[in-house]
């Protein structure tokens, strides 16, 4: 449940509203440093085997920062142009000045 609703919900959403998306929009990936250290496991992405909170967690969190990662890569090249703001840690969020 944790990757569904840490990132695949995210993803969902996302993919959404791509195609309602004007010119030099951003679209802002919120993670946190959790994903240090994380390892997927692609054939338990729902962590099935085991679950254990913290790496669940952190494995979720490294696959916000990937999709952003390739969401940049892609709409580089895609049309509209879209900016794809680097996945934050939220308490880095309070020293980013507004504008």
């Amino acid at each position: 449940m944790t990757f569904a609703l840490n990132h695949m919900a995210y993803f969902t959403v996302t993919n959404l509203l791509l195609g309602k998306l004007k010119p030099g929009a951003r679209i802002v990936t919120v993670a946190s440093n959790a994903h240090r250290g994380a390892k997927l496991d692609f054939n338990d992405l729902q962590s099935r085997k085991g679950y254990i909170g913290f790496p669940v967690y952190a494995r979720s969190k490294l696959c916000n920062i990937l999709f952003n990662r390739e969401l940049a890569r892609a709409s580089a090249a895609g049309s509209p142009p879209m900016r794809c703001i680097p996945a934050l840690s939220p308490p880095a969020l309070a020293t980013i000045p507004a504008g």
